[in-house]
């Protein structure tokens, strides 16, 4: 099932600069390819036409909104059927650093309504299968960001307040949004987002496809190799089977992660 021919899974990253969230794109391509899985990392705004207009409104006058909505859009359109449409149906695992959700959050902070924006982006783009939001403190992330030299006019703030906010609202809705805390060490987020990946995505692959997948026998696997076991016990009742895990699941994280858990579901 990982890296075969069946349909891939799309994974994004999302939250306010400095998060961490090209640390874990990282980390989660490593633990993937250790399963032999195709991976590929991408980002938003693109090094397209369109997303280069976006990069340099960021160092000089920002645009409109509308017309920096558009430009987004059109970006997200060229990245989707260039890129992610192609990946997904090699069977790829794509993460994509920034999706439309950032958009919303983004434009909603500059005063565009926010179910309009999902409702254009929708239309046209992919519904991930995992969405992890990055939790942080704006004036964690423009620290963060200070370090890296790298401000830029979406960056301020009371801006970053306001994106924040708009990300945080979008949990009310969109309960697929998974809530992580970006201030903890990245081994630990890393540890979550794999356990997430693993229960919300490849269990109901493996148990849909009937079948048992053998993943390699090491210890940042074991949750993994749980499911793969439970997913090919059909003398147990499938409700059975998704209790099990979990409780798999919260012996890994431990029950610190309960608070993340509950506001991601």
């Amino acid at each position: 099932m990982i890296g075969g021919s069946r349909d891939g899974v799309l994974v994004a990253l999302e939250g306010i600069d400095g998060a961490g969230k090209s640390t874990q794109a990282a980390l989660l391509k490593d633990w993937a390819h250790g399963l032999g899985w195709e991976v590929v990392l991408s980002k938003e705004p693109t090094d397209g036409p369109w997303g280069q207009r976006i990069r340099q409104s960021m160092f000089t006058t920002r645009l409109p909104a509308e017309e920096e909505l558009q430009c987004f859009v059109n970006d997200r359109r060229e990245h989707v059927e260039r890129v992610l449409l192609p990946a997904l149906k090699r069977g790829a695992l794509v993460v994509v650093d920034r999706y439309y959700y950032s958009t919303v959050a983004y434009q909603g902070a500059r005063g565009l309504d926010a179910q309009r924006v999902l409702a254009q982006n929708r239309a046209f783009a992919p519904t991930p299968d995992l969405v992890l939001l990055f939790d942080l403190e704006p004036a964690t992330s423009l620290q963060r960001v200070g370090q890296r030299g790298a401000t830029d006019t979406f960056e301020s703030l009371e801006a970053l307040t306001q994106v924040r906010a708009r990300f945080l609202d979008m949990l009310k809705t969109e309960r697929h949004i998974v809530l992580l805390d970006a201030s903890e060490p990245p081994s630990r987020t890393h540890e979550r987002i794999a356990a997430e990946l693993v229960t919300a995505v490849l269990f109901p692959k493996l148990a849909a496809a009937h079948g048992r997948y053998v993943p390699p026998d090491e210890p940042r696997y074991a949750l993994l190799n749980e499911a793969s076991s439970l997913a090919a016990d059909h003398l147990l009742p499938i409700q059975d089977r998704v209790r099990h895990l979990w409780v798999a699941k919260r012996a890994k994280l431990g029950a610190s992660d309960r608070a993340f858990d509950q506001g991601a579901r």
